[in-house]
């Protein structure tokens, strides 16, 4: 082996092993190779997620299925009984956290045929034991597309007791600035309707460019505008009648082709998350920042590095963790990988708590959607560009993380060509798995006396041993 090669490898052995993986702690996934349109995941519960079929221009009245967690994987269990509109393609959903209210946007007819502008609707479904019941039709709406999204954008309350949502004046023309209508909808639990109670006209610069988010507890509602190269974001509190309260200005420079940040809020409405992508998108550093209204601070998290964060992360219910992807700069494969990160608030700061490398993309862009935490911050998801989905357990990242700090293992040769193996107290017949860098595990052989085998191509893994009390972590290098 060449030094230059030694060394490229050294380096990359470096960049790799700061990445951390955590396959130890995957729960299971969720795909669909023969797909092709994009799936949008929301949890149910705990261990039930929905997941939905998104597809601009295929009609589909049933796009919904339930997973369930069996103990080892994901599962299919059934189809949803959510009927659409017979003609209906959906776009976008809400579940509320409490898995009582669905509500759906979908496209019911195009003015002409490859057309930008669209017939839209809103449909809100309610369950009643197993079934889900139609409740309300939100009157057709005249909106434009751009592909991907709708010139809409909505968020309910965790009860599903209100509905926030901003629409952009479909028929202003994409590059002028434009009205957008951000209206507050109360549940009726008399009629089981929803009533407008509050409306505000907004300034957009594209269809796309106004984002909304709720509170858990439906009490605030933060908007992300962006008007040419400045974005802004916009708070509105119930206790005032819905009537603004706060107005930050994040950006002044944001790159031209992207669009706003979409917020992000905790249950309480006390955090609320949001991005900052400087000009231009590449060779920059973005990054996540935390408004804290009670004690009117604004906390920065940079990314790893240079990249881009653009509008994908989410804040949890109880406020304590943040999850976020965004691609880096790759100097050593000379493209862009693509990154979950998960910062933690702990002792007054956000700390990095792990982060989890996935797709190899062209230089310059990111991707990833499905970020997802469960209601109760336990379970959260993530997917790669081929649409897999991965669910991952933090609970187990906390026993893992808090027993590899205290555990006195050692495992040895690292790196290592043939058999490793593992000294400690009490290390005789327990378990050791192994798992590569996308959470796969991988076969291992042996015993704690003649050494462990992987059987499996020239890597990085991780190593997990635990018996029923313990687990021990270690990432170990196979040349």
């Amino acid at each position: 082996m060449s030094l230059n090669v030694k060394i490229q490898l050294a380096v990359l052995c470096f960049f790799l092993l700061n990445t951390l993986s955590y396959g130890q702690n995957l729960l299971g996934t969720i795909s669909n190779p023969t797909a092709n349109f994009r799936q949008e995941l929301r949890f149910l519960s705990t261990d039930t997620v929905i997941l939905a079929s998104i597809d601009f221009d295929n009609i589909d009245n049933e796009p919904f299925s339930r997973y369930v967690y069996n103990g080892n994987d994901w599962v299919f269990d059934t189809k949803e009984n959510i009927r659409l509109n017979d003609n209906a393609s959906l776009t976008d959903y809400a579940l509320s956290c409490d898995g009582r209210t669905l509500i759906t946007l979908s496209i019911i007819d195009r003015l002409s045929p490859n057309s930008d502008r669209v017939t839209a609707q809103i449909d809100v479904f309610q369950k009643t034991n197993a079934d889900w019941i139609l409740i309300q039709k939100i009157d057709s709406l005249d909106l434009r597309t751009n592909g991907d999204f709708l010139s809409l954008r909505f968020s309910i309350s965790d009860d599903g007791g209100v509905l926030a949502l901003v629409e952009i004046d479909g028929s202003a023309s994409g590059g002028d600035d434009q009205a957008s209508i951000f209206t507050i909808y109360n549940l009726d639990f008399v009629s089981n309707n929803y009533r407008s109670v509050y409306a505000d006209t907004l300034v957009s610069f594209r269809i796309w460019d106004a984002r909304i988010d709720i509170s858990g507890n439906g009490q605030t509602v933060a908007i992300g505008q962006k008007e040419q190269a400045r974005e802004t974001l916009s708070i509105y509190d119930q206790n005032t009648e819905w009537e603004k309260t706060e107005s930050l200005n994040i950006n002044n420079s944001s790159a031209p082709n992207t669009p706003s940040s979409l917020p992000s809020i905790n249950y309480d409405g006390n955090l609320i998350s949001f991005v900052k992508n400087p000009a231009p998108l590449t060779n920059v550093e973005s990054y996540n920042l935390v408004y804290n209204r009670q004690e009117q601070r604004i906390d920065s998290l940079p990314t790893r590095g240079p990249g881009i964060v653009l509008d994908r992360h989410k804040i949890s219910r109880q406020g304590n963790r943040l999850l976020s992807t965004h691609g880096d700069e790759g100097q050593i494969l000379q493209d862009t990988v693509q990154y979950y990160s998960m910062m933690k608030y702990e002792n007054g700061d956000w700390i990095k708590e792990f982060q989890i490398a996935y797709d190899v993309l062209p230089i310059g862009y990111t991707a990833g959607t499905n970020l997802q935490f469960d209601c109760a911050g336990q379970r959260f998801s993530t997917s790669d560009l081929d649409g897999v989905i991965y669910i991952y357990d933090l609970d187990r990242i906390n026993s893992v993380a808090e027993i590899h700090h205290n555990e006195n293992l050692v495992i040895y040769p690292n790196p290592h060509r043939h058999n490793f193996y593992i000294d400690g107290e009490h290390i005789r017949n327990q378990s050791v798995r192994a798992y590569d860098l996308l959470g796969h595990q991988v076969s291992i052989q042996g015993n704690h006396i003649d050494g462990y085998e992987l059987v499996g191509p020239s890597g990085i893994y991780t190593i997990r041993w635990e018996d029923k009390q313990n687990y021990f972590t270690q990432k170990i290098i196979k040349l």
